[in-house]
């Protein structure tokens, strides 16, 4: 066993802790005064949007500078970024979730363009932006990467993307409100999301129109809601798939 603890669960995920970790130090203040002036503004400003998550990491993993916005994310909305601060993602978070910033952050090296991979998290659709920071002389900020995370709904092949990013689906989920589903009950909220009929989700599914009307009613009892707008709103929200519903939870 070793020095780690949990910390009591915030919106449904476990911030993992260390009694030897440093205390938080970095501000964004602190970043902004080892960026150049122009890059200064366009960081305050992305640090300050309400919508925005916005984080610097190390390439070893390490959280130099979180805004709130972004830890609230990925713990949950009374979290603050302040307690992970410091520490490494996989100190954090699931190991799969560290170990896919790190394949991220090797790939934006590797390839030389930024990495958007896509997470369905806490029961919203993620969008999450890797890019290199210029090595700064004399800056502990040398060698970081920007980290970015959108909260998309709806369908993510119709959000655009050029060639100098390259895109990646998570093999993990963390669904929040939804973990009470089958996947198969995934299944059926995905595609009466996608605006297909009960006909058409079961032509879809290649199960009788009966069966997908089952999972509806237990999806409409298990979730406490009264109809398939409600469905759809939240499958949306979540930017749902077919495949979401085979994907790891954690």
């Amino acid at each position: 066993m070793d020095n780690a603890a949990f910390t009591p669960e915030v919106g449904g995920a476990s911030v993992r802790t260390s009694a030897t970790a440093s205390v938080p130090a970095n501000t964004a203040t602190e970043v902004q005064r080892q960026l150049p002036d122009a890059a200064r503004a366009v960081f305050e400003a992305m640090a300050a949007d309400p919508f925005v998550g916005v984080a610097v990491l190390s390439g070893g993993g390490r959280i130099e500078y979180m805004n709130d916005q972004c830890a609230r994310k990925f713990v949950g909305p009374d979290a603050k970024a302040a307690p992970l601060v410091g520490r490494t993602l996989a100190e954090c978070f699931p190991t799969e979730c560290a170990q896919e910033s790190q394949d991220a952050m090797h790939r934006v090296l590797a390839n030389h363009r930024a990495v958007s991979r896509r997470k369905l998290w806490l029961g919203s659709q993620l969008f999450i932006n890797y890019s290199y920071l210029a090595e700064l002389p004399g800056s502990s900020l040398r060698g970081a990467f920007l980290m970015m995370v959108h909260s998309v709904g709806g369908d993510a092949r119709s959000i655009p993307s050029g060639p100098e990013v390259e895109r990646l689906e998570s093999g993990v989920v963390r669904l929040g409100k939804l973990d009470c589903l089958t996947p198969q009950e995934l299944r059926v909220m995905a595609l009466i999301g996608a605006g297909l009929s009960v006909r058409e989700t079961a032509k879809a599914l290649h199960r009788a129109e009966k069966t997908v009307e089952s999972h509806c009613v237990s999806i409409h009892r298990k979730l406490k809601i009264s109809d398939r707008v409600e469905m759809a709103t939240l499958a949306h929200q979540a930017g749902l798939t077919v495949d979401d519903a085979d994907r790891r939870r954690v």
